[in-house]
């Protein structure tokens, strides 16, 4: 043991053996070529060495340092070694960083006396003075060791896979975490940093036969870095947490100033071979770039890209589920990997790509397709016909593009066309894939969008179908289908070049095409073919006295060759011109110069109709089976990119007169260039052109020219540079320099904020794990798929049970259908509605805005329409009139009715409106509004809150009802911009009840919004103002002018909605003292027992429009300075998304008579209630209303009115109240449904009546027989009376 002790201590290596002093030190690193990464406290450099002279981003990362503490002099010795030559041999594979300390005040001090050094100037340790993400601690540069601070900027500046930290006080090797909350806790990686040091540790044994093994790990020479000491804010435990880096802790010497050797330097080797251990690959988008940080997910190791795509995930051989994820792309699953090997590469992953196709769709499918991806895309898309076939088909043409209907001036006009000649089928089949590739990776592929965002993309599969229904599979001696159904071949009917005319009869195709070359302003476009592998570019004919095959070279012979580059050279066998048994140097070809084509289409488009056209063969087979398609789609997807982008190469903008105006048709001439082109009907232009020195001028006619302008055209660049032309010739005799300067905003960057790993688990056993049971949450910002380290997140299930979320998956028992809410600071409010069954639910948590500022009214409408473009399936802006000086009102709207053609009858969609600056200097609502309406787009699939809501309601931004105000508010000024422009407060100018007001006319603002909700459902209504905080509800006047209570007859309902509001808010409820000693009870107020006034918005809403609006007074300030303004949105964001679920708050349903037809204009009414509201042209109807017990009444002309009882609870959006199913009976109609009850009790009326019947008869013989006993009973009187007395006379 003493004789391996002292091999270790005195196995000297010659180049360390020469560094004894600081100064030696110092001579070191110079003559390595070391840069500083810093500066430490005592303004020493922290050096770096990088061993590769050139960095390649395809080889993982490896940082070592060395000598954290200070005093380890050995391990500074040790990378000054291995920084020489001796890891040579591992730099074509790893791009490798060494810091040979990052205590250098230590260091320097350690060199005259060891027992010193081990902190920094600041009397510091360094090494346990970074931020301890494990306990969420923020990462404050502020109050952080500058040594530290430089480490940080270190990472972040470089994706480093490993991380090596090499001491020299014992030997072991141990990995993160150092620091834990008890005796057990480890790492989701646990096992397998534990196998990887077990491998070291086997094979590089003088780690365990020291004799000075590190404590706690002596049995085995490694362990987690708190089996050996609970060490808090140590390197290694940040760079895991916050990086994810592949980190270990190498100590391999017994002595703190000891020399390097052979075997401390294969152990090094060794472990920086693991830097690439596992899965390797890249992920790259549909034109192959590569995408930065895209996350990649191997078992539960998580690891993200670097800036050209490459990724490393270290994992141990095994069967793993892959998953790579990228922003609002669709996540893409690998499902049962098996990896056999120790390191297993990945083909390239396509991140957007689509299927490729699997038939050549004839033309009623293909007519099916694009008519399909139209409905599916119709923001984005535009279909149209230029006209028909012979045989009467459709030459359909799809436009993609984010105005695809009509042109934009200085948005450039793109076509592909393919299937010119019917038997050449494969670029038909490319296009309607190309069509899907651009749609459905719009707003998710930066390039793509941004191609879509600035071209408008003409798109037509076949320009003869008539002869792709003739054609057939795999005819290569017929050509049958190549012509038109009348025998004419289109690409020989095109006016030639040299004499203007057509050698054959024009054919309705072609007459289509040249109409359409004349209404649009084609720049650039291709034209594809098949039989051949090669782009070809103009001239396609020569002069007939001219040799066969001669190079007919065009005026942009040099931007041809560019282009048609673009395209070669991205297609893997095109470029190498060796195809198809022909031979074409870089896999181009002049037209001419392969052979002569007289009427061709790519000659028309250039010299006629100025379009830069080539033609592309991209096959040998003109008809290839099915099968082969997908393989033509792969070579065919990048190129077809490629090129599109060609069409801004160049330079464009606008031609002007000096005063201003568009000059259109205005010609562009390039120096020594006899091609012109000219401006469109907008004044924009567009001049193709290669990278070189150009000299360009406008001109119009000979009176109207602009200066030469001389500039420079780096490669694949669009300047922009609008011309001026001048009637004075002094004026345009001078050249002018140009000189173009990248602008900065071009420039696109993507961080990765910080994340922690996916969980930290309890390690019972060594190779035990213990995964929590219940529904698995995953945390992550919404915009880049990472857990947001270091923030505070809540989690609250049903409003009671609270969990503290500390990494990026919390598991939480799930009883019952719950409503999940994750709130903190920095975040939006994420709302998840979760069934018992629901087992893995992400979670994506929108970050608040850190700053906010003012915009103008132009940018507002900015905002709105990159709203529009960014959600086309739930945004859509309407215009509803124009201010005093013609600014456009406009409205942005958020629903779900746009994401189908057709509106659903069962969907019960009410509309409300948010409407923001009535009075122009009241801005903080404006402001608001447009910041909410952002957030709401983009949670919007993401937060099931908003989700629910946008699907079962109709939002209405209005954030700006005075923009003239606005335009001359002035910052804490509380009167100015108060009044439109004609110096009417627009609150003061509805029509009100008690018909009084100021006299003045409507206003152009006021009518506009009188029109907008009397042509509208609206339910409920807020209007933002400011100079108070309170919530206000009607009526705001009383009849007498005095500020008294003046209550509605909903007052319990709008008093409901405004105490909801001011709950919400987190001061406004307490109705303390606020501004100018108001003080609110709740913070509501009645608004004329605030004050009256006559005239007013809301009153006018809920009188006429039967609209429930209440008034929000948004703060003391009414135009704040931009610094409180975040704070205010803050404050009021929760309080306006309180007001807006409140819009379900009462009841709601549809009215239909007996058959089930709807019934318009039903008045549903209630003695609990106020205002009676109506039932819309669909039947449907809401009412709102606090919660409590009802009996409403449902009546029309012509019908039987109908009670109903209903119980109204408070809104519950998880689980939504249904609707209620009213019918109501035409006067005299039975209910088919009640009839067999009206059918019973006749029957029991019948029998009743029988026996009512029975009984008179009964009573009345009997009566009778009475009445005939006691007649003959008096007769016998009578005659006995008689006969006595005729006695008596006897006597």
């Amino acid at each position: 043991m003493l004789i391996l002790i002292s091999v270790l201590i005195f196995q000297v290596n010659r180049i360390a053996a020469s560094v004894e002093t600081y100064e030696d030190y110092l001579a070191k690193v110079e003559s390595l070529n070391a840069t500083s990464i810093g500066i430490s406290v005592g303004n020493l450099p922290l050096h770096q060495i990088v061993l590769n002279d050139v960095y390649n981003n395809n080889k993982p990362n490896v940082a070592i340092i060395c000598n954290v503490v200070g005093n380890e002099v050995s391990a500074t010795k040790i990378c000054l070694d291995i920084s020489s030559d001796k890891l040579s041999q591992l730099l074509p594979k790893y791009n490798i960083f060494i810091v040979p300390t990052l205590n250098i005040d230590g260091l320097k001090k350690a060199f005259t006396d060891l027992n010193k050094g081990t902190k920094n100037d600041n009397m510091v340790d360094v090494s346990h003075s970074f931020p301890n993400l494990r306990n969420n601690q923020v990462v404050d540069e502020g109050n952080m060791q500058p040594e530290v601070n430089a480490a940080i900027s270190f990472f972040d500046k470089v994706k480093f896979q490993q991380l090596l930290v090499v001491g020299s006080s014992g030997t072991g090797i141990l990995y993160p975490l150092f620091y834990r909350d008890d005796d057990h806790e480890g790492t989701i990686s646990n096992k397998m940093y534990r196998k990887i040091a077990k491998d070291l540790v086997a094979k590089h044994d003088f780690l365990t036969r020291s004799g000075c093994v590190m404590s706690g790990v002596e049995d085995k020479g490694y362990g987690q870095g708190a089996s050996v000491e609970l060490a808090e804010g140590t390197l290694e435990d940040y760079v895991y947490l916050r990086y994810n880096t592949l980190t270990f802790s190498l100590h391999v010497s017994c002595s703190v100033d000891v020399e390097s050797g052979d075997e401390v330097l294969e152990l090094v080797k060794d472990a920086v071979r693991y830097a690439d251990i596992g899965v390797n690959g890249r992920v790259v988008a549909p034109d192959n770039k590569g995408i930065a940080n895209a996350m990649v997910q191997v078992g539960d190791e998580v690891r993200f890209t670097n800036d050209e795509g490459y990724f490393w995930v270290p994992v141990t051989v095994s069967t793993y589920e892959i998953t790579i994820q990228k922003g609002n792309y669709d996540p893409l699953l690998m499902s049962n990997v098996r990896l056999t090997s120790p390191r297993t590469e990945l083909p390239d992953v396509v991140f957007g790509d689509v299927s490729p196709p699997q038939e050549h769709e004839n033309y009623e499918k293909m007519e099916a397709t694009l008519h399909a991806l139209n409905k599916q895309y119709p923001a984005i898309t535009y279909l149209y016909s230029i006209g028909k076939s012979v045989e009467g088909r459709e030459l359909y043409v799809l436009v993609v593009g984010t105005n695809p209907a009509t042109h934009v001036p200085g948005i450039l006009e793109f076509k592909y066309v393919g299937n010119m000649h019917g038997n050449e089928v494969v670029g038909r089949s490319m296009l309607l894939t190309f069509i899907k590739l651009l749609t459905s990776n719009y707003g998710l592929d930066p390039r793509i969008t941004k191609l879509v965002q600035s071209t408008r993309i003409h798109i037509m599969p076949s320009l003869n179908p008539d002869g792709f229904e003739a054609a057939h599979e795999g005819d290569q001696l017929t050509n049958k289908g190549r012509v038109n159904h009348n025998g004419v071949d289109l690409n020989r009917n095109f006016p030639s070049r040299l004499s203007n005319t057509s050698t054959t009869p024009q054919q309705p195709e072609t007459d289509a095409v040249i109409a359409w070359l004349k209404s649009e302003q084609f720049v650039l476009s291709a034209n594809l073919h098949g039989g051949a592998l090669v782009a070809n570019y103009p001239y396609d004919d020569a002069k007939p006295d001219s040799p066969p095959n001669l190079y007919a070279e065009c005026p942009d012979d040099k931007f041809f060759k560019h282009a048609a580059l673009a395209y070669a050279q991205n297609h893997p066998r095109m470029k190498t011109g060796e195809n198809c048994n022909d031979h074409f140097s870089d896999g181009v070809t002049n037209g001419n110069n392969w052979y002569s084509v007289t009427g061709g289409m790519q000659d028309y488009n250039y010299v006629f109709a100025d379009c830069f056209e080539i033609t592309l063969e991209i096959g040998c087979d003109k008809y290839p089976a099915p099968a082969r398609l997908a393989d033509f789609w792969g070579e065919n997807r990048v190129p077809l990119i490629e090129y599109l982008a060609v069409v801004h190469h160049g330079i464009g903008g606008f031609v002007r007169f000096s005063n201003g105006t568009v000059a259109a048709r205005a010609t562009v001439t390039v120096r020594n260039n006899e091609k012109v082109i000219k401006s469109g009907k907008s004044g924009d232009y567009m001049r193709l052109l290669a990278p070189g020195q150009y000299d360009l001028r406008a001109q119009l006619g000979e009176d109207f020219k602009s200066k030469w302008i001389s500039f420079n055209l780096p490669n694949e660049t669009h300047i922009k540079y609008d011309f001026t032309l001048f009637s004075n010739e002094s004026d345009w005799k001078e050249p002018e320099t140009f000189v173009y300067e990248h602008p900065e905003d071009d420039e696109e960057t993507d961080t990765v904020p910080l994340r922690i790993p996916e969980k930290i688990v309890i390690i019972d056993e060594e190779d035990s794990e213990n995964e929590e049971d219940g529904t698995l949450f995953h945390l992550s910002r919404f915009d880049n798929d990472q857990f947001p380290i270091g923030e505070a997140i809540t989690i609250t299930v049903n409003g009671k049970d609270t969990k503290r979320a500390e990494s990026d998956e919390v598991a939480i028992q799930i009883t019952e259908p719950s409503t999940v809410v994750f709130t903190s600071a920095s975040y939006y409010t994420a709302t998840k509605y979760v069934d018992v069954t629901d087992k893995f639910v992400k979670v994506k948590l929108h970050p608040l805005p850190t700053s906010l500022g003012y915009h103008s009214h132009s940018e507002m409408l900015d905002v709105f329409t990159s709203l529009f473009k960014k959600c086309p399936k739930i945004a859509k802006t309407y215009d509803i009139g124009k201010s005093v000086k013609g600014k456009i009102l406009r409205v942005l709207k958020l629903s779900s009715e746009f994401s189908n053609n057709e509106r659903n009858n069962d969907r019960f969609n009410q509309e409300i409106k948010l409407v923001g600056g009535i009075h122009g200097n009241e801005v903080i609502g404006r402001e608001s509004l447009i910041n909410l309406a952002v957030y709401m787009c983009e949670a919007y699939g993401n937060d099931d809150f908003v989700t629910r809501v946008i699907d079962t309601t109709d939002i209405n931004f209005y954030p700006s009802m005075n923009p003239d105000g606005f335009e001359i508010a002035v910052y804490e000024d509380a009167f100015t911009g108060r009044e439109n422009i004609n110096n009417v407060d627009l609150n003061r100018n509805f029509p009100d009840q008690f018909g009084k007001g100021p006299g003045y006319p409507t206003q152009p603002e006021t009518e506009a919004v009188m029109n907008w909700t009397l042509s509208h459902w609206f339910t409920t209504s807020i209007s933002l103002h400011g100079g108070s905080l309170v919530a206000c509800y009607p009526f705001d006047g009383t009849k007498s002018g005095a500020n008294s209570y003046s209550k509605s007859p909903d007052d319990a309902t709008f008093i409901y909605l405004a105490k909801s509001y001011a709950r919400a808010h987190p001061t406004m409820w307490k109705g303390e003292l606020q501004c100018d000693g108001d003080k609110f009870t709740d913070g509501i107020s009645n608004g004329a027992a605030w004050y009256s006034l006559y005239g007013g918005m809301q009153d006018w809403n809920y009188l006429k429009a039967r609209v429930m609006e209440i008034t929000i007074e948004m703060g003391c300030t009414k135009y704040p300075k931009e610094l409180s303004l975040l704070q205010s949105y803050f404050d009021h964001y929760p309080a306006l998304i309180a007001h807006i679920a409140n819009a379900k708050q009462g009841f709601y349903g549809n009215v239909t008579d007996s058959t089930g037809a709807p019934i318009s204009n039903v008045k549903i009414s209630s003695p609990d209630l106020g205002i009676d509201v109506f039932s819309r042209p669909d039947g449907q109807f809401w009412r709102v209303a606090s919660p409590g017990n009802y009996t409403v009444t449902f009546s029309a002309k012509g019908f039987k009115s109908h009670e109903h009882h209903v119980q109204v609870a408070t809104v519950n959006w998880r689980d939504l109240a249904p609707p209620l199913n009213i019918k109501l009976l035409y006067v005299g109609e039975v209910d088919v449904n009640e009839r067999g009850h009206v059918i019973k009790n006749a029957k029991r009326y019948m029998i009743v009546g029988l026996i009512c019947l029975a009984i008179i008869i009964v009573t009345v013989i009997v009566a009778s027989y009475r009445s005939r006993k006691r007649q003959q009973l008096r007769t016998n009187d009578v005659e006995a009376k008689e006969l006595i007395n005729s006695d008596t006379d006897d006597d």
